[in-house]
């Protein structure tokens, strides 16, 4: 389906994902958060997404 998924880590920050497909205004950076013990996944604009690994690759598939 063209779709693409790098991990990426600038210096000093936290790892991110980098997701990307055919059309590439659709592409998205998904960044990480720890909360207390886990690590979180955020979508850019905040929202968690499903701590399940096949559920958040479903969520990042459909945006």
């Amino acid at each position: 389906m063209g779709e693409h998924a790098t991990m990426r880590r600038v210096h000093g920050g936290p790892p991110f994902l980098r997701a990307s497909g055919i059309v590439a205004r659709l592409n998205e950076e998904i960044t990480t958060t720890r909360k207390g013990d886990r690590v979180c996944a955020l979508w850019s604009w905040g929202e968690e997404l499903p701590g399940d690994a096949h559920e958040a690759a479903a969520a990042i598939r459909r945006v």
